[in-house]
Parts: structure tokens; sequence; C-alpha cells
């Protein structure tokens, strides 16, 4: 128990570690509020980079470099930053540390844990990972169906000598809820001291997102689909930030979760390519620095699938009854897709196109409309069943309602003044639900019941919407004009 308490705090210091040298550009709350996610990422590349590379032991050689990694951490803080520590950074530094730990031991001393067959494939993969000590052939086939990132979390479980992290979910959790409060204060007052007020607005909107019976479900569930909602989200919130205050070093942030989104499921670069074509048509950054993120992002993922490509030509079924989830056209297709995204978004910042940027988000919508109207005459009764079923899953009762406050919500904001450049919630929504329904084209159809595929990936869209909703609304509830506060109306004018 001690050495997975060390292991993940050792987690959040590497996180923090490189985290913090934006601290004196985006706020020390946010920069330790976001240290563990972004320790999740660092440890999962650093991990499979290891143990991709065939080093003679993986556990031997995972200390030296996680050591490296934070003392490079460090070293970049102590040269890049200048700005020194002021006794409220210490206190925000401090409280969010012990707010951590104690997390942390209460998660350790209760296995809450909820389990199902995929969770089970999951946890075994990542393990069989560590056991071997890299990702042997016969092993590397299921990296097709389950996503990275998780898969190397829980093979740490065996270097500290544990069954699984029955942690890790709601650690992450924890974290998720004090991301979407700072950053909630943050949008609606700008940076700084928040007041009492605008802190009980957002307070009882992280409650009201957070407190449903299936929300709670998915503190403790050990799958893929809780994490990849809360990258999803902080892709989403620090791309809107970057783009509300005008600071690039939001974006760094941005694309390191939404990559961390892609390693989360396989099909998540699918969702990943619409989200970034919506903002990309969408931002009034400068063109060179949007270029730039959106070409390493997208080089690194494709680079990311012809690895799968060649994994899938390795080795025989191991862990899953049936197929994998990619097969070799599959993970083609979506090659070229990411490729056609790359030369979309960069012709789309071209200034020849400016006239029709703003058109790109509601052209990609339609074709996605295409689609879904294709797979209905192509399969009608199979898309029928599916379609049914996400509208029955979504009005569970265990949702609490959920889902119909947030489309009554988000239908009254139409008529009202609506954030700047809230697209990348509310048709970033629209996206995901679209394409998560078009994917049951291609599977057998979904089917009612809280664990089913679709309903899972639909989770991805209620902490968008609810931020959105936070954004919209917040800011007249609290007795200020839409771009009076920290919320820049849309339609202001540019800084």
């Amino acid at each position: 128990m001690r050495a997975t308490f060390f292991f993940f705090g050792g987690v959040y210091l590497l996180g923090l570690s490189w985290s913090l040298l934006a601290r004196s550009r985006l706020g020390t709350s946010f920069c330790v509020a976001a240290a563990y996610p972004l320790g999740l990422l660092i440890w999962a590349l650093a991990s499979w980079s290891v143990g991709d590379a065939r080093l003679s032991s993986l556990s031997g050689s995972v200390g030296p470099v996680w050591v490296g990694l934070v003392a490079a951490g460090g070293v970049a803080q102590f040269w890049v930053s200048r700005q020194k520590f002021s006794s409220h950074d210490y206190w925000i530094l401090g409280s969010g540390t012990i707010l951590f730990g104690l997390s942390l031991a209460a998660a350790l001393r209760w296995d809450l844990s909820v389990w199902t067959y995929d969770s089970h494939v999951i946890v075994s993969l990542g393990r069989s990972i560590a056991y071997h000590e890299g990702i042997p052939s016969l092993l590397a086939p299921e990296l097709t169906s389950r996503g990275l990132l998780q898969a190397m979390m829980h093979g740490a479980s065996l270097l500290v000598d544990q069954p699984y992290f029955y942690a890790a979910p709601p650690m992450l959790a924890v974290s998720f809820l004090v991301l979407f409060g700072t950053l909630g204060c943050r949008a609606l007052e700008g940076p700084g001291r928040v007041s009492a007020r605008t802190a009980c607005l957002v307070a009882l909107t992280t409650v009201a997102m957070g407190s449903s019976y299936l929300m709670i479900v998915h503190y403790f569930y050990m799958h893929e689909n809780f994490a990849a909602a809360t990258f999803l989200f902080l892709f989403c919130a620090c791309y809107w930030f970057a783009e509300q205050e005008r600071e690039p070093a939001w974006l760094a942030f941005a694309f390191l979760f939404l990559l961390a989104f892609s390693l989360n499921r396989v099909e998540a670069p699918i969702v990943a390519a619409l989200l970034l074509l919506i903002a990309h048509s969408q931002s009034t950054l400068p063109s060179r620095t949007l270029n730039i993120w959106l070409s390493s992002y997208l080089i690194g993922v494709l680079a990311w699938y012809g690895v799968l490509l060649g994994y899938f030509g390795e080795g025989h079924f191991h862990l899953r009854v049936g197929p994998h989830v990619l097969n070799t056209g599959r993970i083609l297709a979506i090659q070229g897709g990411l490729a056609a995204c790359l030369v979309v978004g960069l012709a789309i910042r071209l200034p020849r196109f400016s006239g029709v940027r703003r058109y790109a988000a509601g052209v990609l919508l339609g074709i996605l409309g295409v689609g879904i109207f294709s797979a209905l005459i192509l399969r009608p009764e199979h898309m029928a069943t599916s379609g049914l079923a996400m509208l029955a899953n979504m009005r569970d009762p265990a949702w609490g309602g959920t889902w119909y406050v947030l489309g009554i919500l988000c239908l009254l904001s139409m008529v009202r003044a609506r954030p700047r450049f809230h697209q990348i919630f509310t048709l970033g929504s629209v996206a995901l639900i679209a394409v998560v329904y078009l994917l049951s084209f291609a599977r057998i159809p979904y089917m009612v019941t809280w664990g089913d595929t679709g309903h899972r990936m639909s989770l991805s869209a209620i902490p968008l919407l609810f931020f959105y909703v936070l954004i919209s609304y917040g800011p007249t509830t609290l007795g200020h004009r839409l771009g009076g506060s920290g919320v820049a109306a849309e339609g202001d004018a540019q800084g």
C-alpha cells in the first residue's frame, strides 16, 4: 500500500514538475490542478518508450527514467521561470498537494472499484506488458483494441506488487472535479482571486454535473471512458482559454491533453480530428501558431497508428474474445482521415479562405448528417436500434435528468448572447454524439444498458455542455453583462 501511495504521488510530482513551467502565464492553481492528468500522460509515454525499446528490465529502467524526467522538469523550472513564488503561490501549492494526498489516502483505504469484462481486459493487458518487460509480439495486437494510456497506467501495479490500481479512477475524478471548478472560476472572473458568489455558483454547477448516480459510478469504473471525457474536456477548455485570453501557453496544454485523449481509446482520434477542424476554423489566434500545434499533433498520431499497423501483424489474439476493434483497413482509413484533416486544417487558415472559414464547422456537421442519412438508408433497422438505445440510455433515471436539463438549457441559450468561441463546446458535442452514433454502423447495435459502448462514449459530451452552460448563464446570474466579466461575448472585438 505504501508503494502504491508513493507511485501515485510520483505521478503527481512528475506532472507538477512540468506544469509549473507555465505558472507565470496560466497561474499556480491550474498548474497544480493539472499536475496529475499531465503526469499520467508523461508516465504512459515514458514507460511505453522504455518497454517498446525492449530494454533489459522494464522495472529496472523506469525508475531512472522517472527520476530523470522529474529532475529535467525541475531544471527547466529553474531556467525558464524567473518569477519567484509568492506566499499565495506557496499556499495554493501546499493546499493542492495536501488535498491530493488526503484524497489518495482515502482512495487507497476503500476499494470501491466497478468491474466489467472490459475492465479485466484493460488491467490484464497492462500487467502482461509489465510482466513481459515490454510489448511482446503475442500481446502487441491488443493495442488495436485498447488504448495505450490506461494499459501503461495499470501495468505499473505489477511494479509495486499490487493486483490492480483501484485508486486510479477516483484519483482522476478528483483531479477532474478540481479542474472543472478551477477553470470555471477563472472563466467567470479571470485570473486571480475569486468572489464567494462565483465560487458558490461554480461549486453548484460542479455538483450538478458530478452528482448523478451514473457519473459517480464512472468515478470508480475500471475503464477508459471517464478518462477520455476528462482529457477531451481539458483540451476544449484549454483551447477556449487560449482564445479568450490570447495566451498561446494554453495551447500547449490543450494539445497535450488531446494527445492523452487520443491514446486513451483507439477510435478517439476520429473525434479529435473533427473537434480540431471545428476549433481551427473558428479560432482567431495566429495561424502560424495554430498550424504548428495542429501539424505536431496530427503527425504524432499518424506515426502512432503506423506503430499500431505494425503491431497488428505481429501476433495472434490473446485477451479478447472475437475480432479486434481495429483491423488493417480501419487503421489505414483512420490514417487517411487524419492526413485529410491535416491538409484541410492547414488550407483553411490560408488568407484566400478567410471568407469561407466561418462556414467550415457547418459544412463539417452537414457531412456528418449525410453520413448518418446514408447509414440509415444502408442499414435502417440496425441504425434505428442503435439510435433508440442511445436515447433510452440518456433517459435513464440514474442520470438524474442530466441530459434533459442540458438539452433545455442549451436550446434556450440560442436566443441569448453566447460566449465567444462557444462552438468548441456546442458544435463539438454535436459532432461527438454524431460520431458515436455513426460508429455503430460497423459493429453490433447499441443496447439499452448502462455499460453499453455508445452510452459510455456519450459521457464525454456532459462536461463540455455543463461548462458551456456555466460560461453562458454564469455572468448574467452573477449580475454581469456577458463580455463584462471574464467571458467575452460572441462578436466582441479581439484583443
